[in-house]
């Protein structure tokens, strides 16, 4: 039987597990949901755990998944899964010390109508039931108040993706922008100036205010993405792929949408990322690369001396598939 500690979801440390099926987390204060399969089976559902804490919630729920496929749906590991759909991260509270959870990733229904969390909720016993509800609750709250600021946003025209800031940074201690910024900087300027409303989020995102709504508000509207890939492992950059990846699901289900990949050796990337860039290729996604044809896009060289000719063209193709409406997002509760 495997022997691995359980780890609290909400901080990582490890619980003091006494049998009960609830459990309190007594440095973050978090509710864990246990059962007898996540027990013997803690190893991978730490580390399912951990990804999630990481903010990985792709891979997480993939995880997630892999654990259900094992064996029979649990309360633990639902509710984990329900976690990774509205990308919650605890955060201590500065002044209670206390972990409240933070929304990455804005529902496109109420948590309480989610199948995963009903599903959850139907396995629990009164106790569990009862915390479930609660933790649920303030979810909702979140979800609510972020869905309000998103629908107060204009809708947008185009989102460029890029990651701002290298992993590691000079010698005084402060980070390193990376060309993408730069260039990114350069198409914010040249599809601005050519009447486009577009997200970048050096320029668009201010200090102070609440990240996600905006976001999501700008995902759900734009009728194309740009993605930028100076550095093929990019694509691997957490932040990155929680917004790319939220874009293709979007695309799937609206063909309208467009999906411009910026990539100067597509055939560095992963191959699980040729393989998703690949599944939303085909009307809709174009790969500017060196000679050579990748994913069915069209076909350019790129180099910084272009990426203004770059932005021209993605601004006329986008200008010929843009929607006769924007494709504004609202949600409302009853």
């Amino acid at each position: 039987m495997n022997t691995e500690a359980l780890n609290c979801s909400g901080c990582g440390a490890a619980l003091n597990y006494s049998g009960k099926m609830v459990c309190k987390c007594e440095y973050c204060g978090v509710t864990n949901f246990l059962s007898g399969e996540s027990v013997k089976n803690s190893n991978k559902f730490n580390r399912a755990n951990e990804e999630r804490q990481n903010c990985n919630f792709d891979k997480a729920k993939d995880l997630y998944d892999d654990l259900l496929d094992e064996m029979a749906p649990t309360i633990d590991i639902l509710w984990g899964k329900t976690l990774c759909i509205y990308g919650v991260e605890y955060v201590e509270d500065p002044l209670s010390h206390e972990y409240k959870p933070t929304l990455h990733r804005i529902g496109d229904e109420d948590i309480f109508e989610c199948e995963t969390f009903k599903e959850a909720l139907e396995l629990a016993d009164d106790e569990q039931k009862k915390e479930l509800e609660k933790d649920a609750g303030e979810i909702s709250e979140i979800n609510r108040e972020y869905i309000r600021i998103a629908n107060e946003e204009e809708p947008y025209d185009v989102f460029i993706c890029y990651k701002d800031t290298e992993e590691f940074k000079d010698e005084d201690g402060n980070e390193i922008p990376t060309i993408d910024r730069e260039r990114g900087t350069e198409l914010y300027e040249q599809l601005k100036a050519r009447g486009f409303k577009v997200f970048f989020s050096h320029r668009t995102l201010k200090t102070g205010e609440m990240f996600e709504p905006q976001i999501f508000a700008a995902l759900n509207s734009a009728a194309a993405m740009i993605l930028l890939l100076s550095n093929e492992e990019y694509i691997n950059s957490v932040w990155l792929k929680n917004e790319w990846s939220r874009y293709r699901d979007l695309k799937k289900k609206d063909s309208r949408r467009s999906f411009f990949v910026v990539c100067e050796k597509p055939e560095k990337l992963p191959r699980w990322a040729q393989q998703q860039v690949s599944k939303v290729s085909t009307p809709g996604v174009f790969v500017f690369a060196y000679a050579r044809t990748f994913g069915g896009g069209i076909i350019m060289s790129l180099s910084f001396n272009v990426l203004f000719l770059a932005a021209l063209i993605a601004g006329y193709i986008f200008c010929r598939q843009r929607p006769k409406k924007a494709l504004k997002y609202r949600r409302e509760y009853n």
